[in-house]
């Protein structure tokens, strides 16, 4: 649960409201895989909102369509997983990894999932589903019962930039900043091969790091595009009213 507790930046956004929301056009990789789990037959959406509030999670709407505990606390949500997970009778195997996994026979047609533990143990399992992160375990894993692996590309990351936030640089002395409404554009090569640059561009919440730029604009931003050598991010920050900050900037690696 350390990821959860984290996410969101403490407060954990839960969902996105499905009420003004295309799940599918959001995800620049893998959308025609997310048809069936969610669609309205299975866990769409909809479908999780009412689970969370029937399990006792009230949340509220930002204007961006991020949807987060009233409490703006991620151990709410914690707390919900965890008292679900007991009623369950899910199990917690802690302070051990997962080895590797093999399917013992049993006959011609059953058989189950063994999953062997670092500490020497293991577990028999009907089902198995991997939720490894970006840990390269998880890859592993499957490359062993024979599945395909699509080479991952970088995803919801920060920019890191380099002159910029060092002295002198559009952004130095800045780590700290937010603002709430940004227009973040970037330049990226033309996955066709041709000399005219792609560009992407996202509005949403920024933040100014001592390394770059971060907030859910740029990793939102940061999943439409593998974002490689050279690229050239024109950025806009809206400040209020009557004023802006507009910068050119190049990163190189």
């Amino acid at each position: 649960m350390s990821k959860v507790k984290i996410s969101g930046g403490g407060r954990c956004n839960v969902l996105h409201d499905p009420d003004d929301f295309d799940i599918k056009a959001s995800y620049p990789r893998g959308s025609k895989e997310l048809v069936s789990p969610l669609s309205g037959k299975k866990f769409s959406p909809e479908k999780q909102k009412k689970w969370w509030e029937d399990h006792g999670l009230s949340m509220h709407v930002e204007e961006d369509g991020r949807m987060f505990p009233v409490s703006n606390k991620s151990s709410s949500v914690i707390d919900v997983l965890l008292e679900n997970s007991r009623r369950q009778g899910v199990k917690f195997e802690l302070k051990k990894s997962v080895e590797t996994i093999s399917f013992e026979k049993e006959n011609e047609e059953d058989g189950n999932f063994k999953l062997n533990f670092s500490d020497g143990t293991f577990q028999l399992a009907d089902k198995v589903v991997l939720a490894t992160g970006s840990s390269d375990s998880g890859y592993r894993i499957a490359k062993d019962f024979n599945h395909t692996i699509v080479k991952p590309v970088p995803s919801l990351f920060t920019f890191t930039l380099g002159r910029e936030v060092e002295e002198g640089g559009v952004f130095a002395d800045l780590a700290g900043i937010s603002v709430e409404d940004a227009a973040i554009k970037v330049s990226i090569e033309n996955p066709d091969g041709g000399k005219k640059k792609k560009w992407l561009e996202e509005r949403g919440p920024l933040l100014i790091t001592h390394k770059g730029l971060s907030g859910p604009g740029v990793l939102r931003l940061s999943a439409f595009g593998e974002l490689r050598r050279g690229i050239g991010i024109q950025q806009k920050v809206n400040c209020g009213d009557h004023s802006s900050l507009t910068a050119v900037l190049h990163r190189t690696n």
